[in-house]
């Protein structure tokens, strides 16, 4: 396995939603390198320039797609989370894209930092 974290930028007195981040990195151990048969690989970073923080999970996807159709069905985790997004940031505050490509897993987001 192979994991990346970087984080740039000044990080002082700059503060978040607690717990925010989690879910993203959870769900790239949990979906991508504990299922994962092959080279996994997970890069965090998380970056922060003048007023907003600019977060990305990039992560290796099974190679094996025969799962049991139990764990195929989606948790509510990354819904909550943009429940939590739209409560606490509004939608002019924050953009979250997530990227399902055949072979990985992205997401990025943006919040602007208050």
């Amino acid at each position: 396995m192979e994991l990346n974290f970087k984080v740039t930028g000044n990080l002082k007195g700059k503060k978040i939603a607690p717990l925010l981040l989690v879910q993203f990195i959870e769900n790239a151990f949990k979906h991508g390198a504990s299922m994962s048969l092959g080279k996994v690989r997970i890069d965090i970073e998380a970056r922060i320039e003048e007023e907003s923080l600019f977060f990305s999970v990039d992560n290796t996807k099974p190679q094996n797609q025969n799962l049991p159709s139990n764990e195929k069905k989606g948790g509510i985790g990354l819904s909550n989370v943009e429940k939590r997004l739209k409560l606490r940031y509004g939608e002019d505050e924050y953009r979250l894209d997530i990227n399902d490509l055949a072979d990985r897993y992205i997401v990025n987001l943006m919040l602007k930092l208050r």
